[in-house]
């Protein structure tokens, strides 16, 4: 549970990409500066050569849009 002020801002959750390798049983997490002008996503699933994004944040409005 977020209980900053600034918990559904970008400064909170800085954009970061994680990698899950089920097979193996391990991840990573990496920062990518090009998300930082763009879209900040929560949650992204892939399956054969399809991305899915889930959530996210405008990082030229530093909100989350409506649900």
């Amino acid at each position: 549970e977020r209980t900053t002020e600034s918990w559904n801002s970008v400064v909170d959750c800085p954009p970061q990409v994680f990698l899950f390798d089920l097979e193996f049983g391990c991840s990573s997490a990496h920062t990518l500066p090009d998300l930082h002008d763009g879209q900040s996503f929560h949650v992204a699933l892939s399956r054969e050569d399809c991305v899915y994004f889930i959530g996210g944040h405008s990082l030229t409005s530093d909100s989350r849009p409506p649900r």
